[in-house]
């Protein structure tokens, strides 16, 4: 479902839904990588506040830098705790 949400803003590298280690359910967060800025951007700036499953979505730059620039990815805040890995991709 989130896919569907965010590959309209350009191709995504990945989707990541963020879970408990112990619990594997979902942390309420997740990233969404794309594979250029201008995308990520364009992201950021329609998809910010939107609903998803009745829950307003808020959208931040990612700040912990590991694999990839953080130019090219979101953070997605906010997901319904019932969103799975699947959900999201």
């Amino acid at each position: 479902m989130l896919y569907s949400v965010f590959i309209k803003f350009g191709p995504i590298f990945s989707l990541r839904v963020m879970k408990d280690f112990q619990t594997k359910k979902s942390r309420g967060f997740g990233f969404v990588s794309y594979y250029n800025l201008q995308d990520a951007k364009t992201a950021k700036l329609q998809a910010n506040h939107i609903a998803i499953l009745k829950r307003p979505i808020r959208i931040t730059w990612k700040k912990q830098i590991k694999d990839m620039s953080a130019e090219n990815n979101i953070f997605v805040k906010n997901i319904s705790r019932n969103v799975t890995e699947k959900d999201f991709e």
